[in-house]
């Protein structure tokens, strides 16, 4: 309770929906108020982003939320060779961003799990809920699809990411820098997908298994999400009701 009340006194502006938003809401949830107006409004983002997918670099928005509730979506500068720079800390909360079509896998990569825990990492705490990474590519029939990683476990997620660099990059060491850690384990990564083409939804699905994060694919029109599990191999949806 008196967490509660501190809330309110730190947000006198703020009604209940704003707490509940914050602190209580589900994950599909708060995937649903990414399209709400009076929210993130990101469906204009997401449209304007598919009709970029042919550009050969990165294309994105960083999503923001700042202390008073107000949400924006910046453009991020264009990227290079396949990647793009996304700003992390405070205010920013998650972003969206493209893989080219044709050339870039259409799936998430491993920096952009590394890239969702320091969003959480690093934003306000109101705005730990709303962490997210929205991936928009097309996949090898070239069908425009959407998708999103949501954080279950922030600390199983934080030990994974750690566990797993730590395992698979040679020689790693505290002049190791990031960029080299990310790129190991992104070249890791493509070559996986390439190995098990065309079940990239499964092919991360299982890859990340355990690392406290959540997969979601939005339907064709931007109104709905669907959570995907793997059932005996098989990738499953699962709606956001």
């Amino acid at each position: 309770m008196k967490f509660i009340l501190q809330y309110f006194k730190d947000h006198p502006t703020h009604v209940w929906q704003d707490f509940y938003d914050a602190y209580l809401a589900t994950p599909c949830e708060e995937l649903k108020n990414l399209y709400k107006p009076a929210k993130a409004n990101i469906k204009p983002s997401i449209t304007t982003l598919q009709g970029k997918l042919s550009e050969p670099n990165e294309n994105g928005k960083n999503l923001v939320k700042d202390q008073n509730g107000v949400y924006s979506s910046p453009d991020l500068p264009v990227g290079t060779d396949l990647q793009i720079t996304i700003k992390v800390g405070n205010e920013y909360y998650g972003s969206i961003h493209t893989h080219p079509y044709p050339g870039a896998v259409p799936m998430f990569s491993w920096t952009d799990v590394f890239t969702l825990q320091r969003f959480y990492q690093d934003t306000y705490n109101t705005n730990l809920k709303d962490v997210v990474i929205i991936l928009v590519c097309k996949d090898d029939n070239g069908v425009k699809q959407t998708y999103a990683l949501k954080i279950d476990n922030p600390n199983m997620l934080y030990d994974a990411i750690v566990h797993d660099s730590t395992n698979n990059v040679p020689n790693l060491n505290n002049d190791t820098t990031i960029e080299e850690i990310t790129s190991k384990m992104d070249e890791k990564l493509t070559l996986l997908y390439y190995q098990k083409k065309p079940n990239r939804e499964g092919t991360f699905l299982e890859r990340f298994a355990n690392f406290g994060i959540s997969l979601y694919k939005a339907d064709e029109d931007l109104t709905t999400w669907n959570k995907l599990i793997l059932e005996n191999g098989i990738v499953k949806p699962i709606p956001c009701n």
